[in-house]
């Protein structure tokens, strides 16, 4: 909690500490699309899967989500412009089956908050055409539900629900091209998801954490992948330059 209070602080501060150099101050909102490794919890799913004396089928197994992007950035000098961000994505999956007897479904979904700063460097400007390399890092706080159901002959015979969580370093480097129109900047962004490998551990216990249990090893965060979409950014303050 110390560390989101002291990041919140310096990006606070950003428009103040450089309204000498700064240009603008711009609020960008982004939606795409993301693709998680999310090895551990397949792991999770295969587990199950091999568990079972029946044949339930794999249903879903963590496509690629929608994601959402915030960010409030100011402009400053040499092309370099720096701020907060926000991203969330969530994904899960499915194991099922359902015939005359019964049925069986066990879900495995997850959400993640991502928050931290983002900088931003401009290589190549050619009218209102831009382009920019990015680099959004911070930190990422994940929950996890983990949900198995068995009904027979209308008879629930088990019903399951545990909640997991984990916290975690994010990097996020990527290349935006945009054109500029006014106040109002539209572009398409592609970028690749680098996290921490971080234990997952039962939300109302510290102490006890995901994993394998066909050998006993700790289940991990792995959220690594590729990210597309479109941002579109508005230009909400200038300043002039002293």
């Amino acid at each position: 909690m110390k560390k989101c209070k002291l990041l919140l602080a310096l990006i606070l501060a950003l428009p103040v500490i450089d309204k000498v150099f700064a240009q603008q101050v711009s609020v960008g909102i982004g939606l795409g699309m993301c693709k998680s490794d999310m090895s551990g919890l397949k792991t999770i799913n295969q587990n199950v899967i091999n568990s079972l004396p029946f044949g339930a089928k794999q249903i879903e197994n963590f496509p690629a989500a929608r994601e959402y992007n915030l960010e409030l950035v100011v402009s400053l000098v040499n092309r370099y412009s720096a701020g907060f961000y926000y991203n969330f994505f969530s994904t899960g999956s499915r194991i099922s089956l359902k015939d005359y007897s019964g049925e069986f479904s066990f879900d495995n979904i997850s959400s993640n908050h991502s928050f931290g700063l983002i900088n931003k460097f401009s290589v190549v400007g050619r009218k209102a055409f831009l382009v920019q390399f990015t680099l959004a890092l911070g930190f990422y706080n994940s929950t996890f539900k983990l949900a198995e159901e068995l009904e027979v002959y209308d008879t629930v015979i088990v019903s399951d629900d545990y909640k997991f969580k984990s916290q975690g370093m994010f990097f996020r480097p990527g290349v935006t091209v945009l054109y500029s129109f006014k106040s109002i900047t539209i572009g398409l962004y592609g970028t690749y998801n680098i996290n921490t490998h971080n234990d997952i551990y039962l939300d109302d216990d510290n102490n006890s954490k995901l994993t394998d249990e066909t050998n006993g090893d700790k289940i991990k965060t792995d959220w690594g992948g590729f990210q597309y979409g479109v941002i579109t950014s508005i230009n909400i303050i200038n300043f002039k330059q002293k």
